[in-house]
């Protein structure tokens, strides 16, 4: 459920190997694609679902316990909230005058989500008799307690950092689906990119090459596939609910549309320099890359036209300020036969890039961005040489000066 609104609700029944799991939403297709990743075939869809809310939190009656009984819960919700007890009760008469075969409803509280749900027996000699012995007939019938767990995609990426705002409803493109691009992308929509209306958008015009998996979050299924499809069908297998485009072309020939923020995961100076040159202010940008052989990773935001973007930090390092490291990075190169020369470095740099990236984007969102330039030393042997800081535009930078 990623809307407020209360009352009838829609309710999808689906099953898999005799289980059977009810799915109450908002947003039949969506709910659909979860359904399917998980394997479940839908069998009924005509549930009648209701959702209340209540301020109370729930507590077990001490004399009667568990509810066996629509009578039971009625007297249970009488010692908790009267509205909410009236709520409910009104509920089951409208399942029973709508000829529903049950209905399902769900108690959200302050404390947790709970429900039951009722079936109605349409067996009864006199279905149409209002009270038996000067009772409710209503009150007779039985209940079955259900578990509740929630799948929304807010809650989802809310769950860990319940005190601040994800990434949700936010317009996000990550230009680079290679070895930062790709966990990058995978930890964005576990901070809530591409959900409740928002859309995350990958670009590479790239294929997954067997030299590649070794550090990428890829593997051999999707190998000589394009990066950015392969990476966006992986993201959507792991969360359906999300909205991510898939964009196979150089960025250069790329239609991005309006954006929240412009992530830099490519690593290559040239392409970092041409980005803030077609992506001024006030569009937010984040480059995230590796120094040397996975010696230093660092991030730079640009929030304004004040701050210094990424080839304001190129002029200061070619004046030996801003650096990374004390000591010049070292230059190591591999490759044999008839590969080409690489920079190696494992994996986990890529990791310890990519997290320095998921932090910074979930910093911005929640309105911190200082400090702008960030460095995290992988090499222990090395020295910092720039703690972390909010660098001014460059007065050398031809884009920031012009």
């Amino acid at each position: 459920m990623q809307g407020e609104n209360l009352g009838q609700q829609h309710c999808i029944v689906a099953q898999a190997n005799e289980t059977s799991l009810w799915f109450i939403t908002d947003n039949e297709n969506r709910t659909t694609e979860k359904i399917k990743s998980l394997g479940y075939q839908i069998t009924d869809d005509s549930v009648l679902t209701y959702r209340i809310r209540t301020d109370a939190q729930p507590r077990p009656l001490t004399s009667h316990w568990p509810p066996e009984t629509v009578g039971d819960i009625l007297a249970w919700q009488s010692t908790l909230d009267s509205r909410c007890r009236r709520k409910i009760h009104k509920r089951i008469k409208e399942g029973e005058r709508k000829k529903a075969g049950g209905v399902l409803i769900v108690i959200e509280s302050p404390l947790m989500t709970y429900g039951f749900v009722v079936l109605y027996d349409r067996q009864c000699p006199d279905p149409k008799s209002k009270l038996m012995g000067g009772r409710d007939s209503s009150y007779g019938l039985k209940v079955m307690p259900v578990s509740v767990v929630r799948i929304d995609d807010r809650y989802l990426a809310q769950r860990n950092i319940p005190n601040s705002k994800t990434l949700a409803r936010k317009n996000i493109a990550v230009i680079g689906c290679g070895t930062i691009g790709g966990y990058l992308s995978d930890m964005l929509v576990k901070a809530g990119a591409g959900t409740c209306g928002g859309k995350l958008t990958l670009v590479d015009f790239d294929c997954l090459l067997p030299q590649n998996i070794g550090r990428h979050r890829l593997g051999f299924p999707d190998l000589l596939s394009n990066k950015a499809k392969a990476m966006a069908k992986e993201l959507k297998r792991l969360a359906p609910g999300a909205e991510i485009r898939a964009l196979p072309v150089d960025v250069r020939q790329a239609q991005l549309g309006e954006l929240d923020l412009l992530i830099d995961a490519t690593g290559e100076e040239a392409l970092g320099h041409w980005l803030c040159g077609r992506y001024p202010s006030p569009t937010p940008m984040l480059s995230v890359w590796i120094e040397g052989p996975g010696t230093a990773v660092r991030g730079l935001l640009r929030m304004n036209a004040s701050s210094a973007c990424y080839r304001c930090l190129w002029h200061s390092n070619g004046r030996k300020e801003l650096r990374s490291t004390v000591d010049p990075l070292p230059s190591i190169l591999e490759g044999h036969g008839c590969e080409g020369l690489y920079v190696p470095f494992p994996a986990s740099v890529s990791v310890h890039a990519a997290s320095l990236g998921a932090e910074m984007a979930l910093d911005w969102v929640n309105s911190v961005s200082s400090p702008t330039l960030r460095t995290r030393l992988i090499d222990s042997s090395q020295q910092l040489a720039t703690p972390d800081c909010d660098p001014l535009r460059d007065w050398e930078c031809p884009l920031c000066s012009s």
